[in-house]
C-alpha cells in the first residue's frame, strides 16, 4: 500500500483528477493523505510533482498513523464472499446486478462480473456502492 502525502492539502482536488482513471486512490480522513494500492509516481503530472510525497506505508511508522486514524485497516472486513449474488446500488452501473468474483487491491473493493443486456462485464465495485440479494425458497 502507498500513501501520497501532499504538502499543500488544497491540491487535492488536482491530484484527484490527474490520477483518475489511471490509479485507483482512497481518500483518507486527513486532508493530506491519500492512499493508493500501487506506486502512483509515474502518474503524478510534473506540475503537481514538487507538492508530494510518496511512500510505501506497509510496515510503516505512516502506516501505524493512518491506521490510528481510522483511514487504513489491518485486516480486511469481508463483507461479501466469491459467488454472492449482489445488486449496485450507486455509481455507474446502479441497478445492474451481478456476482462477487473476487476481492480488489483495496479493502473494501470487489471484482463483480456485471450482468449488462447479455453482456458479462467485470468490473471492481466499493463494498457501499451494492447489497448483497437475497433468493427466496420456492417453499415460501
Amino acid at each position: 500500500m502507498w500513501a501520497i502525502y501532499l504538502k499543500f492539502p488544497q491540491k487535492r482536488k488536482q491530484l484527484l483528477t490527474a490520477l483518475h482513471g489511471k490509479v485507483r486512490v482512497r481518500e483518507t480522513q486527513l486532508p493530506e493523505y491519500i492512499i493508493a494500492p500501487c506506486d502512483p509516481t509515474a502518474h503524478i503530472p510534473q506540475a503537481l510533482q514538487r507538492y508530494v510525497t510518496v511512500m510505501d506505508i506497509d510496515d510503516s511508522h505512516t502506516h501505524a498513523m493512518l491506521k490510528n486514524a481510522g483511514t487504513t485497516a489491518e485486516v480486511r472486513h469481508k463483507k461479501f464472499s466469491v459467488g454472492d449474488a449482489i445488486k449496485i446500488k450507486s455509481g455507474r452501473y446502479a441497478g445492474f446486478t451481478g456476482l462477487v468474483s473476487g476481492s480488489g487491491e483495496l479493502p473494501d473493493e470487489y471484482m463483480v462480473e456485471i450482468g449488462i443486456w447479455g453482456h458479462v462485464l467485470r468490473e471492481f465495485i466499493l463494498a457501499g456502492d451494492m447489497d448483497k440479494t437475497y433468493v427466496a425458497d420456492e417453499d415460501e
